[in-house]
């Protein structure tokens, strides 16, 4: 089904026919404006970084790539994130925090929009929860522990189902840009989470998430492969699942079962092109569930091969595998440290 969104428009869907599921990739257009800051009675503005937004540049110096503040709909809940500059050459990743001061929230569908040069906006839950507005830098590896994936963009659940959202939860807003222009980029995103009302909730769906932080690729130009495991520590029937590597995998592949010796691929991408970093294909579940029993061996397997002539290390190359599981509100996160 294609859907079109606020200044979102599904220009492509392909789907792919095979034994084991249906893989489908959305490609999204998002329409970037050119708006000055302006307050919105049905969004969440979130107060502006003072330190992080002050520059020696002038206003002419700056290219202005803020994405436009939607009308107010009762259907959804819009965050709008604060104001940055993001230098020539500069890989910005921050993280504002927020808390959920209505009732409990039914999120059924993340719709995000960046300015050119984005990378991604997500939603994550976190162990170390600040006032609400404080934005912070997130691109250290260290912070990675203390945070999981909450609700994840541009994806769709099944009618009727959502992600929960309890009254007073602090979460996190992260966005990341890459400014490879030659001039100063203003940028200010928005995510608008798209709800339900509770008699239109027919089941709650979590985020499972595989993860590995501080590893390196040598600058050799030869295949290495970086693999690693976890357990399952709940029952989970996956919805959805899709592979994140940036642009110097070649190959991915997510497999699960009861033990490392009998394992089946869920997820398998050969080749890897450079363009799934941001639009990566999406492998569902939906007329034939995945079920993963508690106790299995979840294998997350990257290859790369790394042609800069430098060591590559995370975050600027990452492998990880995430999914979307359905009759739980409880997450599954595993994070390992290489």
């Amino acid at each position: 089904m294609l859907r079109d969104r606020w200044n979102g428009v599904t220009i492509a869907t392909m789907w792919h026919n095979g034994d084991k599921n249906m893989l489908r990739r959305w490609f999204w257009v998002l329409g970037i404006g050119l708006l000055g800051a302006c307050d919105s009675d049905g969004a969440a503005e979130i107060e502006t970084d003072s330190a992080a937004t002050s520059s020696e540049n002038t206003d002419d110096e700056v290219t202005d790539l803020r994405v436009p503040i939607p009308e107010p709909d009762p259907k959804y809940v819009d965050l709008i994130g604060p104001e940055r500059i993001v230098q020539p050459g500069e890989d910005a990743m921050y993280c504002t925090h927020l808390t959920n001061d209505s009732d409990d929230l039914a999120v059924h569908y993340l719709d995000v929009m960046q300015g050119k040069f984005g990378h991604h906006v997500v939603l994550l839950a976190t162990t170390d929860p600040k006032p609400a507005g404080t934005t912070e830098d997130c691109s250290d590896d260290a912070y990675m522990e203390n945070v999981s994936a909450y609700v994840l963009p541009g994806t769709e659940l099944p009618d009727g189902y959502a992600v929960h959202i309890p009254a007073n939860t602090s979460y996190i807003m992260q966005s990341h840009y890459v400014n490879a222009s030659l001039k100063p980029i203003r940028v200010r995103d928005v995510a608008r989470m798209e709800t339900l009302k509770p008699d239109e909730v027919k089941g709650w769906a979590a985020t499972m998430t595989t993860n590995i932080r501080n590893f390196d690729i040598p600058a050799d130009g030869t295949e290495h492969v970086l693999s690693f495991d976890c357990i399952a520590d709940q029952d989970m029937t996956v919805h959805l699942a899709g592979p994140h590597m940036h642009e110097w995998g070649t190959r991915f592949e997510f497999s699960v079962g009861p033990d490392t010796d009998n394992l089946s691929s869920v997820v398998y991408v050969d080749p890897w092109k450079p363009e799934y970093r941001d639009l990566p294909p999406i492998s569902l579940f939906q007329s034939n569930p995945l079920i993963i029993p508690k106790g299995s061996i979840l294998r997350t397997t990257c290859v790369y091969a790394n042609t800069t002539g430098k060591t590559i290390e995370f975050p600027e190359e990452m492998c990880s595998a995430f999914a979307y599981i359905v009759g739980t509100k409880q997450r599954f996160m595993c994070d390992m440290v290489k």
